[in-house]
């Protein structure tokens, strides 16, 4: 690839999953531009199309709605700092259009994906108050067990569309071995050499913007044990297990 063309890094990674943490590893690259501290919500690019188009928070989760992907482009742009060689984004619903992402951003420089996903026993979608436009059909006692499926299908699909321009990670790894997760990474996208874990792991502050802090409390157990004995698809290739 080109090494004088923008490299576009998008972390693609359910909501609740973990998505902040990984951001902030990958914003503590000095090559890496972010909206960490510009944007609304954690430094989702989203919330800047959400200013300018009334219409779209309550549609980013339908695959049908047609996202303006010129004015994304043009929000992004003027919000990254184009002085850095990498330009990062994450926003949740990114997982269901990585694929016009990379077909719309390839055009102006070499785009790669972070694709992420988390322990479901751990994921506590079931008592969030998620809006009705976000929960894909699902009744309101099928969410804590049925969602992570649901999100954990769209990113089998994308680690194997962009096997050879992404990396998959979990939350777990990169919480039990941040160093290890990075060296993962740079790897597969040798441009990010410049992070720095230490940043994260000796990080002060609370929740999400603090330290490396695991999340392990079980979330509706029985619920998921019973749904995923009967599913276990998605859970086997992500590399999970029913907890009994």
């Amino acid at each position: 690839m080109n090494s004088n063309r923008k490299k576009y890094v998008f972390i693609l990674c359910p909501p609740f999953q973990g998505s902040t943490l990984i951001y902030r590893l990958i914003a503590t690259s000095p090559n890496t531009s972010s909206f960490l501290n510009n944007a609304p919500h954690m430094g989702e690019g989203y919330g800047f199309i959400n200013r300018v188009k009334s219409d779209f928070i309550k549609n980013r989760w339908k695959k049908n709605y047609k996202l303006d992907i010129n004015l994304m482009d043009k929000l992004y742009h003027q919000k990254w700092d184009l002085k850095k060689e990498v330009l990062c984004e994450k926003s949740p619903p990114n997982i269901i259009r990585a694929k016009e992402l990379y077909e719309h951003f390839s055009k102006k420089g070499d785009v790669y994906f972070i694709i992420q996903i988390r322990d479901p026993y751990t994921t506590n979608y079931g008592k969030v108050g998620l809006g009705d436009d976000f929960v894909f059909g699902l009744k309101k006692e099928e969410l804590s067990y049925k969602l992570w499926d649901v999100f954990a299908k769209e990113q089998k699909e994308n680690v194997e569309k962009f096997k050879y321009n992404s990396v998959l990670i979990t939350y777990e790894e990169l919480c039990d071995d941040i160093k290890g997760t990075t060296n993962k990474i740079i790897e597969k996208i040798p441009f990010l050499k410049g992070i720095k874990p230490d940043m994260i792991t000796n990080a002060k502050g609370a929740g999400r913007l603090g330290g490396l802090k695991k999340v392990t409390s079980l979330k509706n157990k029985e619920e998921k044990t019973k749904y995923f004995k009967k599913n276990s698809e998605l859970l086997e290739y992500f590399g999970y297990k029913i907890i009994e």
